[in-house]
Order: structure tokens, then C-alpha cells, then sequence
């Protein structure tokens, strides 16, 4: 007797390795040799019954044969690493058959490549429970499908929750990936990545709360991705903790001396790593809050003293700034009188300059003013509601709207009300005015804004199909006086002034995020429906926990 379902499970493994190692797909030289690739061959002597799986793929090493049934042995031949696998299956495979008073071992084959061989005794010494009986073909086969090759996670999570940490992981065996997702759905925004050099570019395209990477994967080692992450200025804080199976403290020390935060040995058990994450990004999150709070202050005091002289300068300027037209269009038209074409030619030159001076100074004033309120902010919360905010933002861009022929879509605002600060429409305005700056001028332009009740939370959506952002840009899109735009078009400080405001006084999250150029982008601030009285002054702790 055995037991069979156990056993299925070992050959399957067998069978799913043979086939990975032997692919015709991946390898010129085997899609051209009409050789068979795989054999499977049973025999019995007086005592055993042998189960033998040989393929004619690139074989185990000999020095490592005998640690190939350890368990999350990866091999140390490169083609070997790069098809993946946990070190499970075989270990698994050989506590089953051991189980069974068997023996299983790995050769070469005369094909060329690996032949693996299970040995069961003709009779076991044991009482038989229950006799084996065979499911529908039909039903067998609906079973099987799909059994030798675990799928790996989606990239990206469906949906994602704004209030959870939002975390990548580089892990490049599915097994191992999809007992990551299982371990940590429940608290975390999750990501994945299959080798290093993926992960390095979903860390330049978007921030994440934490990094989860395991040591061997194909392309980019994970001691080669810490490393390439901690180059980066802006991620020098980033939590990065270490998930694998070598777990010498040499290895560990290396590997800390690098750049990690943490180290966590496979086969790890979920209330650790949840913890060992907690910790990091609570830390993380406490370090950059206080970080932001003290800018916050300083630049406080900063636009404070500049907002106050250059209002002086800019008053003076606009109240002379009509009277220098005035008597500069009263000169012109003196001349037109003697000289009909040259008065006409320096009327229009003049026209001209006027514009371009007063759109200056119209910008600058409006600079000025966004940081005068900054500086001062609304000292009492209010009560608002979302619809005529929205409303609001988008009348003052109405024309601009209008000019590009784009739409606007509205949806779930009605009956959504918060307790903030009045700067929450000057950051609607902001963030409205650069969707609407990206929109295309072709009057194909999309602009979609929903929202959710989250309980006592409110996520508002700005979506447009615009120009988009680029990659390597999207990190440094808060970052003060860079912009995207033309000289001329932006401060810089829009989006650095928005953040500030969304996260620090009001405690609540900005998220920007773009698939890339010419494929839009999509602004989510998460604002809580009650804001803390004093966030600038009280570090929004509660946000901080995860």
C-alpha cells in the first residue's frame, strides 16, 4: 500500500523538472534534434519496484548530488538558477519516499542530462487504511492541469488599499513568491518582481514603503539590487530586509554592511516576517515624518519672511505697472500722428511687452501668494464638501478646458463631506491644473474624477490621459522647484507645497502614479474626514503605525 496521492505529487515534481530542464522553446540546439528528451522506464528486481525519469537537459553538477534533495538547495550552475525552483519539490519528493520505506537518487543519464530514480519496496509491512480508488478521467484531467508549474503573483496587486504600506518583493521561484502573497496580503499593498533588474525598475518608477528581496535570482543578484538601491540618494532610508536560505553569518554581516535592514532565513514563519516588516517601515515612516516636520517648520518661517518683502515690492510694482502702459501708449500714439507707420509698428511692440510683463508678474504674484498662504495656512478646520471643491478647482481652469476640447467626468463626489483647512481647494486647483496642462490639444482629452467613502477616510481619484510621466521622473516629482514643464510654465513648488499640505497638516497620503510617457497619470489623495487640529505641530503618529 501507499499512499497515492502523496506519491502524485512526487512524480508530478519529477515530471515538471524534466520538462522545465528540457524545453524546446528556450534552447536552438533541442528544437532541432528530433531525439526523445524525455524517458520514463519502470522495472522491478525481488524486492523493489523502480521508477526511473531521465531527460536529456543539462544535467546536475556530480559534486552536487548529493545536496540536490536538501531543502532550498539552489544550484550553483548559472543556466540552472536562471529556470528558477524553491528547493522544495525534491526534498519533499524524498521525505515521501523515504516515508514509504523507499529510496530516491539522481544520476546521469544516457541521454545526456539527469535521470532520477525512486526505489518502493513490492510490499510494505503495514496495515492499509482505505483502498485506493480512481477519479473520472475527466475530472483526473481538470486536476492535473496545470500541476507542474505553480503560476507566479501578478506584478501588481488589483486594487490597492491607500492606507496599507505598499512593499515590492524580488523573489524569482513562483512556490516561494505565492507563499509571500498569501503571508502578507492582509496587511500590505503587495508588488513583485522576478529578478533583481525588475525590481530596480519598478523602484524607479514608483516609491515604496519597503523592499523584500531574496539573494539568488537570475539577472541582478539581490546583494547587487541593495546596492544599486542604496546609490540612489532618495532611497538611502528605504527599508530593505533579505528573505533567503543562506543563512551564514558571514553572509548575514555582508549583507547588513551592504545596505539591508534585516535578514530573515527561508524557511521563515509568517508572524516573523510580518513583524521584522512592521518594525522597518514604522521606523521608516517615523524617521520621514519627523524628517518632513522639521523642513515643514523651516520652510515655514522661510516663505514667511519672502512672502512678506516681495508682497511690498510686487504692490508697488502693480500699481505702476498700468501707468507705465498708459503713458507708454500715450508716446505711440503722439507718434502716430507724425509718423503714421512707425507709431502703428511701436504700438504693437509695445502691446507686446505689456503682455509679457504682466503675465510675469501676474505668475509671480500668484507664487507669492501660494506661499504667504503657506507660510500662515487656515488656522481653523472647516467643513467642506467634496462636490463643490471639485467645482470650484475646475472653474477656475474652465477655459483652459474648454480651449483643448477635453471632457470632464465626475463621479461619486455628491454627498461626500470633510473637516479640514480651506488650503484643500489650492491643492484641488494645483493638481487639476496639471492634469489639465498634460491633456492633449486635439480635443481627445479625458479628465475623471471619482471618489470612495473609506470609512473615515475619502480617496479622491485625478485621472487624465495626457502626456504622462516618465520612469525615471516619477520619483522626484515632489521634490521642490523640479517640474516637468516648459521654462517659463512652472515653479516647481506646486506639487512640494500639495504634499506638504495633504500628509503633514491635514494627515492624509498623495500618490502619483504613470504607466509612463503618453499614458496619463493618476493622482489618489487619501484625506481623512476629521483632520487633526495641529499636524504641523503634532506629528501625525496614528498615520505612521502600520
Amino acid at each position: 500500500p501507499i499512499d497515492v496521492l502523496k506519491m502524485e505529487r512526487v512524480f508530478d515534481n519529477l515530471l515538471s523538472n524534466a520538462v522545465k530542464f528540457t524545453d524546446r522553446r528556450k534552447d536552438p540546439e533541442r528544437r532541432a534534434n528530433p531525439a526523445n528528451l524525455i524517458q520514463i522506464r519502470l522495472r522491478t528486481d525481488e524486492a523493489r519496484f523502480y521508477i526511473e525519469v531521465s531527460d536529456s537537459g543539462m544535467g546536475v553538477p556530480p559534486e552536487e548530488r548529493g545536496q540536490i534533495f536538501d531543502r532550498y538547495f539552489q544550484s550553483s550552475r548559472t543556466s540552472l538558477r536562471e529556470h528558477g525552483g524553491s528547493g522544495i519539490g525534491l526534498s519533499f519528493a524524498k521525505e515521501m519516499v523515504e516515508l514509504h520505506n523507499g529510496k530516491i537518487w539522481v544520476e546521469e543519464a544516457d541521454i545526456g542530462g539527469s535521470k532520477f530514480v525512486v526505489a518502493l519496496p513490492l510490499s510494505q509491512d503495514v496495515e492499509s487504511l482505505s483502498q485506493y480508488r480512481p477519479e473520472p478521467e475527466a475530472e483526473r484531467k481538470e486536476d492535473l492541469r496545470g500541476s507542474l508549474d505553480v503560476a507566479y503573483p501578478p506584478e501588481a496587486p488589483t486594487t490597492e488599499d491607500p492606507e496599507r504600506p505598499t512593499i515590492l518583493v524580488a523573489e524569482d521561484n513562483p512556490e516561494i513568491a505565492q507563499i509571500i502573497a498569501k503571508a502578507l496580503a492582509d496587511e500590505f499593498n503587495v508588488h513583485f518582481a522576478q529578478n533583481g533588474r525588475r525590481a530596480l525598475e519598478l523602484l524607479n518608477a514608483r516609491a515604496f514603503d519597503g523592499l523584500l528581496t531574496d539573494l539568488v535570482m537570475p539577472e541582478m543578484r539581490g546583494d547587487e539590487l541593495i546596492r544599486a538601491v542604496r546609490e540612489e540618494p532618495r532611497r538611502k532610508a528605504l527599508p530593505v530586509i533579505v528573505l533567503s536560505s543562506h543563512g551564514e553569518e558571514e553572509t548575514v554581516v555582508s549583507l547588513l554592511r551592504s545596505g539591508a535592514n534585516d535578514y530573515v532565513t527561508k524557511p521563515f514563519h509568517r508572524d516573523v516576517l510580518l513583524a521584522r516588516l512592521r518594525a522597518q517601515i514604522s521606523s521608516y515612516r517615523t524617521t520621514r515624518w519627523a524628517s518632513k516636520v522639521d523642513k515643514l517648520r523651516e520652510l515655514g518661517q522661510l516663505s514667511a519672511g519672502i512672502a512678506h518683502q516681495a508682497k511690498n515690492r510686487m504692490g508697488k510694482m502693480g500699481n505702476n505697472l498700468d501707468l507705465y502702459r498708459n503713458v507708454a501708449f500715450e508716446a505711440a500714439g503722439d507718434l502716430q500722428k507724425h509718423d503714421p507707420t512707425g507709431g502703428t509698428e511701436l504700438l504693437e511692440k509695445l502691446k507686446r511687452i505689456h503682455e509679457i510683463v504682466r503675465r510675469g508678474y501676474d505668475e509671480t504674484d500668484s507664487l507669492i501668494q501660494s506661499m504667504d498662504r503657506y507660510s500662515s495656512g487656515s488656522k481653523n478646520r472647516m467643513q467642506f464638501k467634496l462636490a463643490e471643491c471639485v467645482k470650484t478647482a475646475l472653474e477656475l481652469h474652465s477655459d483652459r478646458i474648454k480651449g483643448k476640447g477635453a471632457t470632464v467626468e465626475l463621479n461619486r463626489l455628491e454627498d461626500l463631506a470633510f473637516e479640514g483647512y480651506n488650503e484643500i481647494v489650492e491643492a484641488l486647483v494645483n493638481i487639476i491644473g496639471n492634469a489639465v496642462d498634460a491633456l492633449p490639444e486635439d480635443g481627445s482629452g479625458q479628465l475623471k474624477i471619482d471618489a470612495n467613502d473609506m470609512g473615515n477616510q475619502i480617496a479622491i481619484r485625478i485621472r487624465d490621459n495626457g502626456v504622462g510621466i516618465a520612469s525615471e521622473v516619477l520619483p522626484r516629482i515632489f521634490d521642490p522647484f523640479f517640474t516637468t514643464k516648459d521654462p517659463g510654465k512652472g515653479t516647481g513648488l506646486g506639487l512640494y507645497l500639495v504634499r506638504d499640505y495633504i500628509e503633514l497638516k491635514l494627515g492624509g497620503r498623495i500618490q502619483i502614479v504613470s504607466e509612463g510617457i503618453g499614458k496619463g497619470s493618476t493622482v489618489t489623495l487619501l484625506i481623512p474626514k476629521v483632520a487633526p487640529n495641529i499636524a504641523v505641530d503634532e506629528p501625525l503618529m496614528h498615520k505612521i503605525e502600520v
